[in-house]
C-alpha cells in the first residue's frame, strides 16, 4: 500500500527535442524505422544554402571543393506515425564527388551530413542523409541488414521520404553505433583520404594510412590514450604493409598484420571478408573505405561495415549480380584458415534469412509486399554468389593454416624502411612521426623523421593522430612505444575460453567442486573471464578494498576493465557469485553475457557493486550491503530479478538505462537516494516494492540526448519519500 505518492513533473535544464507526444510511451515505436513517415529539413538562411548549392552544381572540379561544405543551422520535422518531433541541428553538404548533388523537378537534392544539437532520429545525434544511388540505395540496405544478423558491425540505414526525394538515412561511426551493435566505446579508425581527396586531388596513394575518427574519447583519461595508442601503432603497421606490398596485395589488407596484439586467432575477418564478396560490396575494402573498431574485450580490432556498393550499387539483372567478378587478390589472401564450405552454409539457411528479411522490411520504405518481393530477388543473388565464391576460393587456396608467429621488431622495421623510402617521394608527406612516449600526464615526446624531437600536449596529439597535423604541418604517427608502467597480465585457458588476470592476482580453480576464487592484493588488480558456458559454478573474489583511485582517473583502466570481477560473452546457468570488499568501479561488471544467475552477492563495495551491458540475464536472489555509488546498474539488454534486497546504496539501489527492460518481482531497498530508476528509453515493470530511509523511490526520466523518455510500471509499494517523472516519461500504476 502507499504511505505517500507524490508526482512531481519536472523541467529539465538540457534542451531535448520538442515533440508531441511523451516519448516514454513510444518505445518500441521510435525504435522502428517504418513508423518515419518523412524526414523535412529547413535551412533558416534559404539563400545562402541555395547559393551554395549553385556554387557546387557549377564547380568543375573532380571531386566537390572542401570550401563547400560549409555547416548550416537547420530544423528537422520528423512525422511519425503516431507524431511530430521539432529540433534544431546543423547541415552540411557530404559526398565526395558529384553524384552528391542533384537538381530535380522538385527542388535541388544534395546528400547531407547531419548533427542534432537536440533529440535523436533512432538514437542517432549524427547522421548522412544520403542520395540513394550513392550507396546503391535498398541494395545497401540489403547488405546491411544481412552483415547486422551475422552479428557485424553496421550502421543503422534506412530508406525515407526526405523534403525533395527519398533518402537514405545512415548514422555516422561513433558511440552510439557501437553500443547499438552491443560494443562499449573504444577507438574507432579509418582510412585516411586527406591526401587522396583533399585540395581537389585525386590520387591513388599507397602511403596513405590510417587516422582516429572519435578523438573524443581518446581525450577522456589516461586509460583510453594508452589503449588508442597500442592499437593505432598496430593498425599502421597493417595500412604501412599493404602499401609495401599493393603490387601483390592490391587494396586488400590483410588481417594478419593486426594480428599482434590479439591473443587468439582472429576469424572475424576472413568471414567478413567471405559476406562483402558474397554481396558484390568489395568498394567497402578499399583501404581508403575501411573502418575499424578495436575491442579491448577480445584484444582485436573488429571491421566495421561502410559504403560497399552492395550488387555493384545498382538493381542490374540477376544474371548480371551473379556474374560481378570477385577480386583475384582478395581470394587469394583472405581465406586462410577459414572454412568457406561450412561459413557459406551457414550464411544462407533459413533462419539467417527470416532475421535478415524482417531487418530489410523495417527499413525498405517500401510496403510489405514490395519489401518481401525485392528482399527475395536480392537473397537469390547472394545465395548463388555465397556458392560461386565458394567454388571459386577452393579453386584458388589449398588448404593451408596461417603463420600466427608474433610480428617481431625486425620485421617491422623491414617494413618501416621501405615505406619511409616511398614516403620520401611523395610531396603530400611533410613530416612523419617515428616514435612516440609518454612523458608524463600531461605531455608526450615525439621522435620525427628529420631527427627533430618536440614536446607535445595531449591535445596536440589528438589532433595529429584524427587530422594528421601539428600547427598547419601534416604529420603522421607511425609508432607508439608502450607504457612501461601498464600492467603486466596472464592469461589461463579454462573450458574453451580464456581467464585473464593481473600479474598478482592470486588464482585458485577446483574442479571437481566447481568453484572459482580470486585474490586481491591491492585494489587495482583485476581478473577477466570470457567465453565461457559456465554451469552449477560458484565464483568468489575477495578484494582489498585499499582504493588509490583519485578522480581525476578514468572508470575503467588500460585492460579497458571496469571491475574487479569481469565477465564477457560468458553463458550462465545456475552460477553463484560473489565479491566483497571490491576496491574497483565496479565490484562486479558482465557484458555481453547470458543465461541464469542464481545468486550475487556484494558486500562493501568502493563504487558501483554490480554493472551490466548488453546482456540477457535473470537473477533468482540479488544481495548488496554498502556500495558507494549504485547497488546494481544495467543498460542495453533485457534482466529479471525475483529477489532483491539492496541495503546501503549511497545514490541508486536499482538504475536501468540505455534502452533496457527489467522485469523486478520483489525488492526491498533500505537507505539509499533513489530506490528505482528508468531512464532514457528503458522500461521497467516491478511487482511488490519497499523502500526505506530513500529519499526518490522510484523516478523516470530522459537523460541523454541518444534516447527519449522511460516508462515505470509499478504493482505494491511502500513508499516514504517522493516518486519523480519527467515530461517525456510514462509512469503506469497497477490497481491493487
Amino acid at each position: 500500500m502507499f504511505r505517500a505518492f507524490i508526482i512531481l513533473i519536472l523541467s529539465t535544464s538540457i534542451a531535448y527535442a520538442e515533440c508531441d507526444f511523451k516519448t516514454g510511451q513510444y518505445i518500441e515505436e521510435l525504435a522502428n524505422p517504418r513508423n518515419i513517415d518523412k524526414i523535412t529539413i529547413t535551412v533558416p538562411k534559404n539563400s545562402k544554402w541555395q547559393k551554395n548549392f549553385l556554387k557546387t552544381v557549377v564547380s568543375r572540379t573532380k571531386v566537390i571543393p572542401t570550401k563547400l561544405k560549409k555547416k548550416f543551422k537547420a530544423k528537422f520535422e520528423i512525422n511519425y506515425t503516431f507524431g511530430l518531433c521539432t529540433f534544431w541541428g546543423s547541415v552540411k553538404q557530404n559526398g565526395d564527388f558529384r553524384d552528391h548533388i542533384s537538381l530535380t523537378e522538385f527542388g535541388m537534392v544534395r546528400s547531407l551530413n547531419a548533427k542534432l544539437d537536440q533529440g535523436n532520429i533512432l538514437n542517432s545525434v549524427q547522421f548522412k542523409l544520403l542520395i540513394p544511388e550513392t550507396r546503391g540505395g535498398l541494395n545497401e540496405v540489403f547488405g546491411v541488414s544481412v552483415l547486422n544478423t551475422l552479428g557485424f558491425i553496421t550502421p543503422e540505414t534506412f530508406q525515407v521520404n526526405g523534403t525533395n526525394s527519398i533518402l537514405l538515412f545512415q548514422e555516422t561511426a561513433r558511440k552510439e553505433l557501437l553500443e547499438r551493435n552491443n560494443r562499449r566505446e573504444g577507438p574507432l579508425f579509418e582510412g585516411d583520404e586527406s591526401i587522396i581527396f583533399g585540395n581537389d586531388r585525386l590520387l591513388n596513394d599507397d602511403e596513405s594510412l590510417s587516422r582516429l575518427e572519435n578523438k573524443n574519447w581518446f581525450l577522456k583519461g589516461a586509460s583510453s590514450q594508452e589503449i588508442t595508442l597500442q592499437a593505432f601503432s598496430v593498425l599502421q603497421s597493417a595500412y604501412m604493409i599493404r602499401g609495401n606490398n599493393s603490387a601483390q596485395m592490391g587494396q586488400y589488407i590483410n588481417p594478419n598484420a593486426l594480428q599482434p596484439i590479439a591473443s587468439t586467432l582472429n576469424l572475424t575477418f576472413p568471414r567478413f571478408h567471405f559476406v562483402i564478396q558474397a554481396l558484390g560490396a568489395e568498394h567497402a575494402l578499399v583501404f581508403h573505405n575501411r573502418k575499424f573498431y578495436f575491442n579491448v574485450f577480445e584484444n582485436l580490432f573488429e571491421p566495421v561495415y561502410y559504403d560497399g556498393n552492395v550488387f555493384d550499387g545498382n538493381n542490374q539483372s540477376i544474371s548480371q549480380a551473379i556474374k560481378y567478378p570477385f577480386d583475384p587478390k582478395i581470394l587469394k589472401n583472405a581465406y586462410n584458415n577459414l572454412d568457406v564450405q561450412h561459413y557459406g552454409d551457414l550464411i544462407v539457411n533459413e533462419r539467417i534469412k527470416k532475421k535478415s528479411k524482417n531487418y530489410f522490411v523495417k527499413r525498405s520504405g517500401l510496403n510489405h509486399k514490395d519489401a518481401s518481393k525485392t528482399f527475395e530477388r536480392n537473397w537469390e543473388i547472394f545465395s548463388v554468389r555465397t556458392r560461386n565464391l565458394q567454388y571459386k576460393v577452393q579453386e584458388m587456396n589449398s588448404p593451408r593454416r596461417i603463420n600466427s608467429s608474433r610480428f617481431s621488431d625486425d620485421d617491422y622495421f623491414a617494413e618501416l624502411d621501405i615505406f619511409l623510402t616511398r614516403a620520401s617521394k611523395n610531396p603530400s608527406i611533410e613530416l612523419l612521426g617515428l616514435q612516440l612516449q609518454k612523458k608524463d600526464n600531461e605531455m608526450y615526446f615525439l621522435e620525427l623523421q628529420n631527427q627533430q624531437s618536440k614536446s607535445i600536449s595531449i591535445e596536440e596529439l589528438a589532433t595529429i593522430l584524427s587530422k594528421n597535423n601539428f600547427k598547419g604541418t601534416r604529420v603522421t604517427l607511425l609508432n607508439y612505444q608502450k607504457n612501461n608502467n601498464s600492467q603486466n597480465k596472464s592469461v589461463h585457458k579454462f573450458q574453451n575460453g580464456e581467464i585473464i588476470t593481473s600479474d598478482n592476482l592470486k588464482v585458485s580453480i577446483d574442479k571437481d567442486n566447481r568453484t572459482l576464487k580470486f585474490e586481491q592484493n591491492n585494489s587495482t588488480e583485476w581478473v577477466l573471464l570470457k567465453n565461457l558456458s559456465l554451469k552449477d559454478w560458484n565464483i568468489e573474489f575477495v578484494g582489498s578494498l585499499q582504493v588509490s583511485q583519485s578522480s581525476g582517473e578514468q572508470r575503467f583502466n588500460e585492460a579497458g576493465l571496469t571491475g574487479c570481477l569481469n565477465f564477457y560473452n560468458t553463458k550462465f546457468n545456475n552460477v553463484d557469485i560473489s565479491v566483497s570488499n571490491g576496491g574497483c568501479e565496479d565490484s562486479l561488471n558482465i557484458v555481453k553475457s547470458r543465461g541464469n544467475l542464481d545468486e550475487i552477492k556484494i558486500i562493501e563495495a568502493f563504487a558501483d557493486a554490480v554493472d551490466i551491458d548488453f546482456s540477457n540475464l535473470s537473477i533468482n536472489n540479488l544481495i548488496v550491503n554498502k556500495a558507494g555509488n549504485d547497488c546494481f546498474d544495467v543498460s542495453s539488454g533485457h534482466y529479471k530479478i525475483i529477489r532483491a534486497n539492496l541495503h546501503e546504496c549511497v545514490d541508486k539501489g536499482i538504475s536501468v538505462g540505455e534502452h533496457s527492460i527489467l522485469n523486478l518481482d520483489q525488492v526491498d531497498v533500505l537507505s539509499a537516494n533513489i530506490g528505482v530508476s528508468s531512464k532514457d528509453s528503458s522500461k521497467v515493470d516491478i511487482s511488490t516494492a519497499k523502500f526505506t530511509s530513500v529519499s526518490i523511490c522510484l523516478e523516470a526520466k530522459q537523460k541523454k540526448q541518444e534516447f527519449g523518455g522511460a516508462s515505470l510500471q509499478l504493482g505494491k509499494l511502500e513508499c516514504d519519500g517522493i516518486i519523480e517523472v519527467d515530461k517525456h516519461s510514462k509512469l503506469k500504476v497497477l490497481p491493487q
